[in-house]
């Protein structure tokens, strides 16, 4: 597939592609600070785990969270997705995860779906 040189400069002056680059920008940060949040619930939890013998309930949930966050940010920043992550959506509902691992981390006083 060629480009010709009009539809490069129609590329590169588009105001919607700048727009989606800056807010790329933003969610590389979002990305960021959400593993280290990430690492910082992870130490946490293994301690509590040393001390406890059981991991802690909030934690995992948040870990959960972070991570359907984290997938939807990197969606977008790949170009998989036009959906803009949070705080342009709703943030993402851990109990909506696909995976069967992110299933059990619910705990029995979740409400059936």
């Amino acid at each position: 597939m060629s480009l010709n040189q009009d539809q490069l400069k129609r590329n590169l002056l588009s105001h919607n592609a700048w727009l989606r680059v800056l807010l790329m920008a933003g969610f590389a940060v979002a990305v960021w600070v959400t593993l280290i949040l990430l690492s910082v619930v992870m130490l946490v939890q293994t301690i509590l785990v040393l001390i406890t013998g059981t991991p802690n309930v909030n934690l995992q949930r948040l870990g959960l969270t972070c991570g359907a966050y984290l997938f939807e940010a990197i969606q977008f920043l790949l170009y998989n997705t036009e959906d803009k992550p949070f705080p342009f959506a709703p943030f993402p509902d851990p109990s909506s995860a696909a995976s069967p691992r992110a299933q059990q981390a619910k705990t029995p006083n979740d409400p059936p779906q």
